[in-house]
This record gives C-alpha cells, structure tokens and sequence, in this order.
C-alpha cells in the first residue's frame, strides 16, 4: 500500500509536467526535440513520445518521407518507418517496412521481423 501511495502522487505530478511540456511546445515539437528527449530515456517514455510527435504535422511527413524513401530501396528508411509504424501499433505495416529492409541487406530488419 505504500507503495501505491507513493507512486500515484508521482505518477501524477509526470503526467501534469507532460501535459504542461506537450501543451505548450506541441507545435514546436520536431524530430531533433524527440531524439534529443529519447536519449538516456527509457523504452516507454520514448515510444510515448513518439506516439505524441506522430500526431503532428511533422511526425506524419517524417514518416511519409521514410515510407517513400524506403520505396526507393533505402534500407535505413525502410527500418526507421517500421520502428515508427511498430511504435504505433500498426504492425502490418512495420512488418512490410521491415521485411523491405532485410531484403534490401540490413540486419537490424532481420533481426526485428
């Protein structure tokens, strides 16, 4: 129980300071702010990160742009939009990018299919 005291007041008090962080700085929010936010961070504040930056207009065209840049055979492409498609549960998809990328030689998306 004391635990669960302790983790509700904190879990709280991140998800008011995420709200505030996310509230102001959305429309400013780009590629270099989420790398930048993700390093030294763990997997899940990364992922919802990257959940909030696919919202706006610049994580749908960075995905667009790798998407189509993976139709042009470029293997990094293809692994980066099959990670982002991964993170937004469109598994389908992250797996067709992903496949594309093993194809085109790139071991990172072999190992994740």
């Amino acid at each position: 129980m004391s635990k669960l005291k302790f983790a509700l007041p904190t879990a709280l008090i991140l998800g008011l300071f995420a709200a505030f962080y996310f509230g102001v700085t959305q429309k400013q929010l780009d590629l270099t702010e989420v790398m930048k936010i993700c390093v030294n961070k763990d997997r899940k504040s990364c992922q919802a990160l990257w959940l909030t930056f696919a919202e706006t207009p610049q994580g749908k065209e960075f995905l667009v742009k790798n998407s189509e840049l993976c139709d042009q055979d470029k293997k990094k492409n293809c692994n980066v939009a099959g990670w982002v498609y991964a993170i937004l549960n469109q598994f389908d998809k992250a797996q067709k990018f992903m496949a594309k990328s093993c194809f085109l030689g790139d071991s990172q998306g072999c190992t994740a299919l």
